[in-house]
């Protein structure tokens, strides 16, 4: 719906034109934005679709993930 401070579609394709790679509409129909509702479960049915550039990384051993966590400053850790 039309609200104050929502982005118009000529808003976003020009900071989708700034994009250093790719830049596209993800599932929306910019003809009916913003009352295009089922944009939001064709953008989750097109984001399902996107190759991964990287591997996830191998799950780390708790040891490992231990003595990282209690080195971070910003976490408070109870172990």
């Amino acid at each position: 719906m039309d609200s104050v401070g929502l982005s118009s579609a000529d808003d976003w394709r020009k900071m989708l034109a700034r994009a250093r790679k790719l830049g596209v509409f993800t599932g929306v129909d910019t003809r009916a934005y913003p009352r295009d509702f089922a944009g939001l479960a064709r953008a989750h049915r097109e984001l399902s679709r996107i190759r991964t550039t990287c591997p996830m990384p191998r799950p780390l051993e708790w040891p490992v993930a231990e003595e990282f966590l209690t080195g971070r400053g910003e976490l408070e850790w109870h172990g």
